[in-house]
């Protein structure tokens, strides 16, 4: 195996590229129980592709496929967060761009039906954008996969929260929780049970910092 690594020039003169440990860090959270993150990627059956995984020529393998990243600011990025590495669900992503793929994968069900809101854009044909706007309205489910247009006599958020509809004015005042902090949990996408939690989910920093370490 050394011999390979010389070879390639990633692990040359005791020194590992950045792109060789973004190779062998995937490596051990999907395939070693003792790697910190093993839970939230091998624990739950996240695996990195065979074609990555051959002994000898693993590493060279995914440079081929995914190529350098194209700065320092990009990442690895799994398009689908269900679904292992490989080259088809891979891609060299920013933290923002990132983010905004975890938006995408927000999971909502509806008539017996579990999809993220790319699959049920697609599935109703609605723009995605349009399925965010009204998450971040406080629609309720049936509302937001409406394929029309959504008609309100007032500008006021109704949210279903625990089988219980009401105005956002009047969930501010039963939980406590200042009416900026539920707006600014919507309208970064997220869902209504994180909205009206009163835990304390951190800066929008924090939330980009874990998206980036996919």
């Amino acid at each position: 195996m050394a011999q390979h690594n010389y070879k390639h020039g990633h692990t040359a003169n005791r020194k590992t590229s950045s792109i060789f440990a973004i190779y062998s860090a995937l490596k051990r959270r999907c395939n070693n129980p003792n790697d910190a993150a093993y839970d939230r990627y091998g624990g739950r059956g996240i695996e990195v592709c065979e074609r990555w995984m051959e002994k000898d020529t693993g590493f060279i393998n995914f440079f081929e496929d995914m190529g350098d990243r194209p700065s320092k600011n990009h990442s690895l990025d799994r398009i689908d967060n269900e679904k292992g590495y490989s080259s088809e669900n891979c891609r060299w992503a920013t933290a923002k761009e990132q983010a905004n793929n975890r938006r995408s994968n927000h999971i909502l069900e509806f008539d017996g039906k579990k999809m993220n809101v790319s699959q049920w854009a697609k599935d109703l044909n609605l723009s995605v954008s349009t399925i965010f706007q009204r998450i971040k309205k406080g629609y309720s489910i049936e509302e937001i996969l409406l394929k029309g247009r959504v008609h309100r006599k007032s500008d006021e958020r109704i949210i279903t929260y625990k089988d219980k509809t009401q105005g956002l004015a009047k969930w501010v005042k039963e939980l406590g929780i200042p009416r900026s902090t539920i707006t600014n949990r919507l309208d970064r996408g997220m869902s209504i049970e994180e909205a009206l939690s009163k835990t304390n989910y951190g800066t929008n920093n924090s939330r980009t910092t874990t998206n980036s370490n996919r």
